[in-house]
C-alpha cells in the first residue's frame, strides 16, 4: 500500500472515532436539511395532490362548486387564473389544473337533458395516479350538486323550468320521455320523504352524468426545484463540505502542534505524500458525505437529481475544490484556534453570498454577480444544476472547472505554505 493511502485511512478512522467531528460532518448537515426543508415547504411524502382551480365566470352554481373544490379535505387547491395555472403545471408546482370553463354555471341545471356541465383538466403526464383521484373527486362533487339543486325546492323549480326550455335541444323522438320524466321527478322530490332521502346524501346512478371531464396533457419543464426540500439538501451538502473542511483543517494543525507532523517528516515520507495523504483522507469523507445525503434526500423525501451521473460529477468537483480550500485555510494558523478562526472568516462570506444560505435563485441581481467570486455558489450551482435545474453536460462544464480549478490552486498555495513554514 503507497504511504499516502496508509495515512489517508488512518486519517479517515480517527474521524470516525471522534463524535463530534463526525456529528457535523454528517449528522447537523441532514439536521440543516430537513429543517430548513419543512421551513421552505417541502412536502415529502404529502398524500394531498397540489391543484390549481380556475374560474372562468361568474355564476352562482360555478361559485357553489368552486367553494366545494376549496373546502376538499383530499386535494390542496389553489385559485388562480389560467395563465399561472397552466405555468404552475408545466413547471411542476402543481399536479393539475381543474378549469371551470364560461358556461358551467348554466349547464349544471341540464345534466339530466343530456348536457352536462363540463371542466377542463390540464395535467401533468408523469401524475397518473392524481389524474384518477382528481377525476373521481370531480364527478363525486358533480352528484352531490346535482341532486342539491334537486332537493330543494326553488332550486328544483329553476333547475326543472332551466331544463323544460331546453328540450328543442334534445332529440324530438325523445322529447316526450324527457318531458314526462320531469314531470314524475317533480312530483316525487315533492313528497317529504324523498327529499330526506336526497338530503341524506344520493350518488349518481342510472347512467346519469353530473358532469363530464375533459384532460389535456401539458409539457412539463421544470425549472424550479421540484419541493423545498430540494432547496434544503443543496444547502446542508454544503454544510456536510464545511463539516468536513473544519475536522481536517483542526486535525491537521493540531498534528503540527503535537509534533505529529515532525515524526512523521522523519520518516522516510515527503512532505508531498503526508499531505497528499490528508487531502485525500478529505476528499473521500467529503464525497462519502455528499453521497449520503443526496441518498437520505432521494429515498426519503424525494429528491431525486435530474442526472445522476452529473450529480457525481458536481460532487467531484466539490470535494475537490473543498479539499483545496482545506489545505489553505489550514496554513493560515500556527494553532488550532487561529487556524479555525480564519477558516470560519472566510468561508462565512463565502456561504452568504454563494447560496448556501440564501437560495441563488432568490437572490438579487447585484448579489449574483457578487456570488461569482464565491466557490459556494459553483459548488451549489453544479449540484442544483443535476438536481433539479436539468443542466446539460455542457452548462455543468463551467461550474466543475471553476470548483477544479480552485482545488488545485488553493490545495497547491496551501501545500506550498505549510511546507515552508517552520516546525
Amino acid at each position: 500500500m503507497h504511504a499516502w493511502l496508509a495515512l489517508a485511512a488512518k486519517d479517515i478512522r480517527l474521524l470516525l472515532r471522534h463524535r463530534g467531528a463526525l456529528f457535523f460532518t454528517v449528522g447537523w448537515p441532514l439536521l440543516v436539511a430537513i429543517f430548513f426543508g419543512l421551513i421552505f415547504g417541502g412536502d415529502g411524502g404529502s398524500s394531498r395532490p397540489k391543484v390549481a382551480l380556475v374560474v372562468e365566470e361568474q355564476h352562482a352554481a360555478t361559485e357553489r362548486f368552486a367553494q366545494s373544490l376549496m373546502k376538499l379535505d383530499t386535494l390542496d387547491v389553489e385559485r388562480v387564473d389560467a395563465a399561472t395555472a397552466e405555468q404552475m403545471v408545466r413547471q411542476g408546482k402543481r399536479s393539475a389544473a381543474i378549469v371551470l370553463p364560461a358556461g358551467f354555471g348554466e349547464r349544471s341545471g341540464r345534466a339530466f337533458s343530456g348536457d352536462p356541465p363540463q371542466i377542463a383538466l390540464w395535467l401533468d403526464p408523469s401524475r397518473k395516479a392524481e389524474r384518477a383521484m382528481i377525476e373521481g373527486m370531480l364527478l363525486k362533487l358533480g352528484g352531490e350538486a346535482m341532486f342539491a339543486s334537486i332537493s330543494d325546492p326553488a332550486a328544483r323549480q329553476q333547475w326543472l323550468a332551466d331544463s323544460r326550455s331546453g328540450l328543442d335541444r334534445i332529440d324530438p323522438a325523445s322529447r316526450p320521455q324527457f318531458s314526462d320524466f320531469y314531470d314524475a321527478l317533480d312530483a316525487m322530490m315533492a313528497t317529504p320523504a324523498a327529499a330526506t332521502s336526497v338530503g341524506g346524501g344520493v350518488a349518481t346512478g342510472g347512467g346519469l352524468t353530473p358532469l363530464t371531464v375533459t384532460a389535456r396533457e401539458l409539457s412539463v419543464a421544470k425549472r424550479g426545484p421540484g419541493n423545498g426540500f430540494a432547496i434544503s439538501f443543496t444547502q446542508g451538502m454544503f454544510w456536510a463540505l464545511m463539516g468536513a473542511l473544519m475536522s481536517f483543517v483542526t486535525s491537521l494543525v493540531l498534528e503540527r502542534m503535537q509534533g505529529t507532523w515532525n515524526r512523521l517528516r522523519s520518516a522516510p515520507l515527503s512532505a508531498g505524500s503526508i499531505l497528499f495523504g490528508k487531502a485525500l483522507a478529505c476528499f473521500v469523507v467529503m464525497l462519502c458525505s455528499l453521497l449520503l445525503m443526496s441518498a437520505v434526500g432521494a429515498l426519503v423525501f424525494g429528491v431525486v437529481p435530474h442526472s445522476l451521473p452529473k450529480l457525481l460529477l458536481a460532487f467531484v468537483a466539490a470535494a475537490i475544490a473543498f479539499t483545496g480550500l482545506m489545505m489553505l485555510l489550514a496554513s493560515l494558523g500556527r494553532t488550532v484556534q487561529s487556524a479555525s478562526g480564519a477558516a470560519w472568516a472566510v468561508m462565512m462570506p463565502m456561504a452568504m453570498v454563494g447560496g448556501a444560505m440564501i437560495p441563488l435563485f432568490i437572490m438579487p441581481s447585484w448579489m449574483l454577480q457578487l456570488s461569482n467570486l464565491s466557490p459556494v455558489k459553483w459548488a451549489v450551482l453544479g449540484i442544483e444544476g443535476a438536481i433539479w435545474r436539468g443542466f446539460s453536460f455542457a452548462e455543468m462544464a463551467t461550474p466543475v472547472a471553476i470548483l477544479i480549478a480552485t482545488g488545485a490552486l488553493c490545495g497547491g498555495l496551501g501545500a506550498w505554505r505549510i511546507t515552508r513554514q517552520p516546525s
